[in-house]
C-alpha cells in the first residue's frame, strides 16, 4: 500500500534540497567549468526523477482520459533519468579525480552504447511491457527484467570506485572527493525502494548524495586554475609534499615555460594570451596518460608529473608534447605559433626537498630556453627577450 503523504513529503524534501543548491550555486555563478556543467545536468536530472516519481504514485490507480499514457510517460522519465543519471555520474567522478577533459571525452564514448541500450530497451518496454507494465485500469506493475535498470545504473557506480583507486594507485592524485559518498547512499536506497514498492527513497538519496558532493567539490575548486582548467600551484604543492611524506618512488617531473609568451600578449593582445593557456592546457592533457598530472604552475609556466618505472618514459613523454605542439601549429588555428621550453627531472625523496625538485626542473628548463633563444639570434628571429 503506498502513502501519498509520504511519497509527496519525501520527494518534496529532495526537489526542496536541489533546488536550493542550484539557487546556491546560481548566486556564486558557480556554471563556468566543464564538472559544473555536468553537476548541473545532474541536479535537474534528479529534479525531474524526483517529480516524475511522485506523480506517477500520485495518479497510479486513478482514471481520466489520457491516465493510463500520462503513467506510462512518468514510469518511462524514471527510468530514463536514472539511466542518464548514472552516464553523468561517471563523467562528472573521472573529471573531479583526474581534471583531464581529454579522459572525460574518451568515456564519453566508452559508456555512450550502454546508454544508448538502456534507452532503446525502454523504447522496447513500451510495447513489450519488460520493465514496467500499466494495466487498463491505470495500475502500474513491474515487468519481469526490472533488475536491468538498476544493474545499469549500479555499474556505473562500480565504475567509478574503480576510477578511485586507480587515483590512489598512481600516487600523484589527491582525494578530496570519495565517489562512496555519492554512491553508498544510492545503493542503500535504490534497495530498499526495489525491495519494499511504496517506499519512495532512491531519488530522494540521489538528493542527499548530491548535496554531500557539491560540499566536497567546493574544496576541490580551491585547486583548479580557472583559465586552463587544470590544477594549480596549491595543488602540486599538496601532492609533492605527499609524495615527500611517503618516500614514493619512481616520480619524474616537466616544467614548461611558453617560449615567446610575452610576444604573443603584445602583439595580438591579451585575450589571445589566454587562449594560448587554454591551448596549452588542451595539448598537455592530451600528453599525459590518466595516472600523470598535468598542472598550471604560474602564468606560462607548466608542471607534469608522471610516475614510471622506467626513465626513458619521461623522455617519451617530452617528445608526445612536441609532436602535439607541432600538429597545433600545423592546425594554423590562430595566427600565432606555440614553442615550449622544456626541463625535467626525477623527483628522489630520500636526496632532495620538493623545493629542489622544482628549482632542478626550473633550472633544465632555461637551460632549454636559452638553447632557443640563441637558435633564433642566430636566425635573426628572436622577438623577445629570455627574460620574458
Amino acid at each position: 500500500m503506498v502513502n501519498m503523504g509520504e511519497v509527496l513529503i519525501v520527494n518534496g524534501i529532495g526537489v526542496f534540497l536541489l533546488l536550493r543548491l542550484l539557487f546556491t550555486r546560481a548566486a556564486g555563478q558557480e556554471a563556468h567549468l566543464h564538472w559544473e556543467r555536468l553537476f548541473t545536468a545532474m541536479i535537474l536530472l534528479t529534479i525531474l526523477g524526483l517529480t516524475s516519481e511522485a506523480m506517477s504514485f500520485l495518479i497510479d490507480g486513478t482514471r481520466f482520459p489520457g491516465s493510463r499514457a500520462l503513467n506510462i510517460l512518468l514510469n518511462t522519465l524514471c527510468f530514463l533519468s536514472s539511466s542518464t543519471l548514472g552516464y553523468l555520474w561517471c563523467l562528472f567522478t573521472e573529471f573531479r579525480i583526474f581534471n583531464n577533459l581529454q579522459r572525460v571525452r574518451k568515456t564519453t564514448f566508452r559508456l555512450l552504447p550502454t546508454l544508448l541500450l538502456m534507452y532503446i530497451l525502454c523504447l522496447v518496454n513500451l510495447k513489450n511491457g519488460i520493465f514496467f507494465t500499466v494495466s487498463p485500469e491505470n495500475v502500474y506493475q513491474r515487468g519481469r527484467l526490472i533488475v536491468v535498470p538498476y544493474l545499469v545504473v549500479f555499474f556505473d557506480y562500480f565504475y567509478t570506485l574503480c576510477l578511485n583507486d586507480i587515483s590512489r594507485k598512481s600516487g600523484l592524485h589527491l582525494h578530496t572527493m570519495s565517489p562512496l559518498t555519492f554512491v553508498g547512499p544510492c545503493i542503500v536506497g535504490t534497495v530498499i525502494q526495489g525491495m519494499c514498492y511504496g517506499i519512495t527513497l532512491g531519488w530522494t538519496s540521489v538528493a542527499i548524495a548530491m548535496v554531500h558532493i557539491y560540499q566536497q567539490t567546493q574544496f576541490l575548486n580551491f585547486y583548479t586554475d580557472s583559465l586552463s582548467m587544470l590544477y594549480n600551484r596549491r595543488y602540486l604543492e599538496r601532492v609533492l609534499e605527499r609524495i615527500a611524506r611517503n618516500q614514493t618512488a619512481g616520480v619524474y617531473g616537466i616544467m614548461i615555460d611558453v617560449n615567446d609568451f610575452k610576444h604573443i600578449n603584445d602583439a595580438y593582445g591579451h585575450a589571445a594570451g589566454d587562449r594560448a593557456v587554454r591551448y596549452i592546457a588542451r595539448i598537455l592533457s592530451q600528453s599525459i596518460s590518466a595516472e600523470s598530472l598535468a598542472v598550471r604552475y604560474a602564468g606560462d609556466e607548466f608542471v607534469l608529473l608522471l610516475r614510471s618505472a622506467e626513465p626513458a618514459s619521461i623522455l617519451a613523454l617530452v617528445r608526445q608534447v612536441e609532436q602535439n605542439v607541432a600538429s597545433w601549429n600545423e592546425s594554423k588555428q590562430e595566427p600565432f605559433t606555440l614553442s615550449l621550453a622544456m626541463g625535467y627531472s626525477c623527483f628522489d625523496p630520500a636526496r632532495m626537498t620538493p623545493e629542489e625538485f622544482l628549482a632542478d626542473m626550473d633550472r633544465h628548463m632555461y637551460e632549454n630556453k636559452r638553447q632557443h633563444y640563441q637558435s633564433h639570434e642566430r636566425m635573426g628571429l628572436r622577438e623577445t627577450d629570455a627574460a620574458d
